[in-house]
């Protein structure tokens, strides 16, 4: 009612969520390369820039626990309110470790479990981080495009790296 967006980070966990909420943001949430290094969802506020480049509209970004391939049902309820701020979201950015050999099976572990929770439909961009961890051969050759979904659905991609900051003005652009 407000006129805030509302904008949660998804994915697998290790994806850079963390990271990517900490350089979008400037906060100093917690970030580690474990399993469940944010257990409890955090928001902050962000300003999402106008063509121009001005400051434009006011939005919330949360990030989320990262998920896990057969995730016990109890620990799902028990991440309840983590995984109700994808529900509530306005924009989903679904953060994918792009260096991961099995990137695949992870996007589709998060796109069912999206599904699950009744927010397999809210719009999503695809973040592919971690960019700087791929060798020449396998950097992007573009760093925005889209992709095909399930059901015909096209859904914007940007491929980041939240460590270095690269591809983050690309990102933006999109969440506006």
């Amino acid at each position: 009612r407000s006129g805030t967006g509302r904008i949660a980070l998804v994915g697998y966990t290790n994806a850079g969520k963390s990271t990517l909420f900490n350089a979008l943001t400037k906060a100093r949430s917690y970030a580690a390369d474990q399993l469940f290094a944010t257990l409890d969802p955090t928001v902050r506020a962000l300003y999402l820039p106008l063509p121009d480049g001005e400051r434009g509209r006011p939005a919330t970004l949360s990030d989320t626990v990262g998920f896990i391939r057969d995730l016990p049902h109890k620990l799902v309820e028990a991440f309840e309110a983590t995984l109700q701020e994808a529900v509530d979201a306005d924009l989903l950015l679904h953060v994918i470790d792009a260096a991961s050999p099995t990137r695949d099976e992870q996007i589709a572990e998060v796109e069912r479990v999206l599904a699950e929770i009744g927010a397999g439909d809210i719009a999503q961009v695809q973040v592919f981080n971690k960019t700087d961890l791929l060798p020449t051969s396998r950097q992007p050759r573009e760093m925005v495009d889209e992709v095909e979904r399930e059901g015909g659905r096209r859904t914007p991609r940007v491929f980041v790296s939240a460590a270095d900051g690269s591809g983050l003005a690309a990102l933006r652009h999109l969440m506006e």
